[in-house]
């Protein structure tokens, strides 16, 4: 038997338990805990491969941009050639 102290309804209580029924608890609790640290593995590992992805989108979006940048200046230097050829040649 194990005696516990209780605080029930602003009271102090002992208990007697017997200390098989502590130990199916305890081993109840242990069996909950192992599943939910797997249950957190997985998340861990899934959470790992979605950071990989969004690395992998963050390459792409810097790629795209310095792509998207060299068309800006391509353009750009096209409108000032053409703006020029306009008034050099007056058309």
């Amino acid at each position: 038997m194990v005696q516990l102290v209780c605080f029930v309804g602003g009271e102090i209580k002992e208990v007697d338990v017997e200390q098989e029924e502590v130990n199916l608890q305890l081993n109840e609790v242990n069996l909950e805990l192992k599943e939910l640290k797997l249950e957190l593995e997985e998340v861990n590992q899934e959470l790992k491969e979605v950071n990989q992805e969004l690395e992998e989108v963050n390459v792409d979006i810097e790629v795209m941009t310095r792509e998207a940048n060299e068309l800006r200046k391509l353009l750009y230097d096209i409108q000032v050639r053409f703006q020029r050829r306009v008034c050099l040649d007056g058309i």
